[in-house]
């Protein structure tokens, strides 16, 4: 397979120009949730193609450089995971709480389990919608059709592209 200048392109080294969200934490060595921190405080940025979202390559790179070049302190580190979490799909409420919110719009719960890092507790509706309720008194929704569930729980969406609170 030859390329436009006459070049046997098979053989040239290719970089991916974008990639999953899952695959950018891998690559950060951070999880999902704190990716998804990232993109929703705009130090990362992503393309959308379809239904897909992918993470640019260049965006990781100059985030991996900059926190390269400045020398933050621990406390200032977790600051920044919690101003992306703040930005998601969030709200001030207790497990309790959630649990009478879902039960009053006839959500019925599938499961509900500590959450692996035991910070909370993590509940998966027979719909789908994810919620982790952590021990702080966050809510933080989640999973197929979260519109739905952040609605009957007094979350606001502001923007269709994304979560917000």
């Amino acid at each position: 397979m030859t390329d436009d200048f006459g070049q046997d392109s098979r053989n040239l080294p290719l970089k991916p120009l974008a990639v999953s969200v899952k695959t950018a934490g891998y690559l950060l060595g951070v999880g999902e949730t704190t990716t998804w921190g990232l993109i929703s405080s705009g130090k990362i940025d992503v393309i959308r193609i379809g239904r897909r979202t992918l993470v640019t390559m260049a965006s990781l790179e100059a985030l991996v450089a900059t926190l390269a070049s400045s020398d933050p302190e621990p406390e200032q580190l977790v600051e920044n995971r919690n101003e992306g979490l703040d930005k998601m799909n969030s709200i001030k409420m207790t497990l309790e709480e959630v649990k009478s919110r879902m039960s009053a719009a006839g959500i019925d719960i599938k499961s509900e389990q500590r959450l692996p890092n035991d910070t909370g507790t993590q509940i998966v509706t027979i719909f789908g919608h994810v919620v982790d309720v952590y021990d702080t008194g966050k809510a933080v929704v989640q999973g197929r059709d979260a519109a739905r569930l952040a609605s009957v729980l007094g979350v606001h969406r502001d923007d269709p592209k994304g979560p917000s609170r």
